[in-house]
């Protein structure tokens, strides 16, 4: 998944993709995405990374609100807590495209999964 890229700029097989971590989403339905891609957040999370987080799993979930801001972070698992810190903050600050449920935007928790290769 090409991280610079917004929902909208996805092809069909990567919505596919990312709509396969919502196991709730309608045919018509669509997951909330950070606006401007994964990018931003993915560069966070390295700024925390060590040999010590190799094989670490970093798991948050962003509650997104209908008009596509994030009402709360939960840091569910990280190597480190400066690690969760940072990506929850970095989460509470981003736009996202809200959820899409039955064509009209609604309220979806945005989970974020990342596995810290060694």
């Amino acid at each position: 998944m090409p991280p610079w890229k917004g929902y909208e700029q996805m092809t069909p097989e990567e919505k596919d993709l990312v709509r396969s971590s919502f196991s709730s989403l309608g045919p018509n339905d669509e997951p909330p995405y950070p606006v401007g891609g994964l990018h931003a957040i993915l560069r966070a999370a390295q700024r925390d990374l060590d040999p010590s987080t190799a094989g670490s799993v970093v798991h948050v979930v962003a509650s997104v609100n209908a008009s596509g801001s994030v009402e709360s972070v939960q840091v569910r698992s990280a190597p480190n807590s400066s690690m969760g810190i940072r990506l929850a903050a970095l989460l509470k600050k981003s736009a996202f495209k809200p959820a899409r449920c039955q064509g009209e935007p609604c309220a979806m928790d945005f989970p974020l999964l990342l596995s810290i290769a060694p």
